[in-house]
């Protein structure tokens, strides 16, 4: 009863403001031209990674394999974004063709990073269905209240990543006073075996919504998800421009839970832009429903006594159920509870156009382990654009980026938009 309260209040709130707005019509006048356009890159991107042969990542994922210190993988990438848009319906799909060499053999695969229809009967109102990325958050690495998006990767966190299917409306209006913008979006969340299987085994429908509020020059969001086979979740963000070149941004999310003690996750961070075009980017991430270092102790134990049977008897079964029922928290980017980030960019320094250069460190602050990104992107010519990374893993054995699979790993990236 309690979730279906909240529900109804979000809803009946949205559904209010929408039958006392008198500016809500059905312009035919607006209608637009048929169009179609389409954008997208071509990629690739070798990978060399020096292994860790003393990980306990190294002994679950290698065990069997004689694959030597390093490995080399190559990718190629087809991403094509097509927007079709006639009169109030518009339809957008994102799908991407990945062709990979990896140690183990050829791999293909094709995803459809998002696909949905969108029909917009006014400026202040428009309905969505189909998979989308919804984007929560206001983090740059991390986003704890981004309940409907998949996790980013600290190191890429601009990377394209696939969507969830669901079904959203938007009602947007602005004012003139203190409140510049108001914006609901309710959702439902289908959920079985095939479709959005990630939110839980047993078929459902998953409510919840945003509502982001423009307070003069601070966005604030506040997002909800319920349903009856899964665990409330509730969050706020909020973002502020201190000045022209400072801004901060907040979220917190907090999942109730009876069984076991409620989950509270965080995130602090701030941009900096100094006159010499350098940008800091610093967030620290609280992560409540990370792994305390007990369990992460327990399960490198376990691994240990796995692979010792292995070696020992030559049977595979423990190391396998390890590798099929390890926390997914295990294979997360931030597994356990405290995280410091900064990146440091400049825009071409010493006046070499088109130059971007940067450094990435993430700090585990619970075993001190940590690694470290040099990177630089060069766009030399317009629509192309080389990426070289190398991302370095340090720590002492148990400890989060000392147990990682690989030492160091180097990539490069050339991506060319059209």
């Amino acid at each position: 009863m309690r979730k279906f309260i909240i529900i109804l209040i979000f809803i009946v709130f949205a559904a209010t403001l929408l039958i006392g707005d008198e500016e809500y019509s059905f312009d035919l006048s607006s209608v637009k031209k048929k169009s179609i356009e389409y954008k997208g890159y071509i990629e690739f991107r070798p990978v060399l990674s020096v292994l860790n042969e003393d990980s306990r990542s190294y002994f679950l994922n290698f065990y069997n394999i004689e694959e030597g210190s390093t490995i080399n993988e190559y990718n190629f990438n087809l991403l094509l974004n097509l927007n079709y848009e006639k009169g109030v319906f518009h339809v957008v799909t994102t799908s991407n063709l990945l062709l990979a060499n990896k140690f183990d053999g050829w791999e293909s695969k094709i995803s459809f990073y998002e696909s949905y229809i969108s029909i917009k009967p006014s400026n202040l109102l428009s309905f969505n269905l189909g998979k989308i990325r919804l984007k929560w958050g206001k983090g740059y690495a991390w986003n704890p209240v981004a309940f409907v998006d998949r996790p980013k990767n600290p190191n890429d966190p601009e990377l394209a990543m696939e969507g969830f299917v669901v079904f959203t409306f938007e009602y947007i209006k602005s004012f003139s006073g203190v409140l510049k913008t108001l914006s609901i979006s309710p959702l439902i969340l289908p959920v079985n075996e095939s479709i959005n299987s990630e939110f839980g085994d047993q078929s459902q429908l998953i409510f919840g919504g945003k509502i982001y509020l423009l307070l003069n020059n601070t966005d604030i969001d506040f997002m909800i998800l319920s349903g009856k086979h899964f665990p409330d979740r509730f969050g706020i963000d909020l973002s502020r421009n201190i000045s022209s070149n400072i801004e901060v941004h907040w979220e917190v999310s907090y999942i109730p839970d009876p069984k076991q003690s409620e989950k509270v996750s965080y995130l602090l961070g701030s941009r900096f832009l100094t006159k010499s075009d350098i940008t800091f980017i610093f967030e620290y991430y609280k992560n409540g429903r990370g792994l305390s270092s007990d369990e992460v102790a327990k399960y490198y134990l376990d691994i240990d006594e796995a692979y010792k049977t292995f070696l020992q008897t030559g049977d595979e079964t423990a190391i396998e159920l390890l590798q099929d029922t390890t926390n997914p928290v295990f294979r997360s980017f931030a597994s356990m509870s405290d995280y410091l980030y900064l990146r440091i960019s400049q825009k071409e320094p010493f006046d070499i156009l088109y130059l971007l250069p940067s450094i990435t460190t993430i700090y585990n602050l619970i075993d001190h382990s940590f690694s470290v990104t040099p990177e630089l992107i060069y766009t030399p010519v317009t629509n192309l654009e080389l990426r070289a990374k190398i991302s370095f893993f340090s720590g002492v054995s148990g400890s989060d980026f000392g147990e990682k699979q690989n030492k160091f790993r180097f990539e490069f990236r050339g991506r060319y938009y059209f």
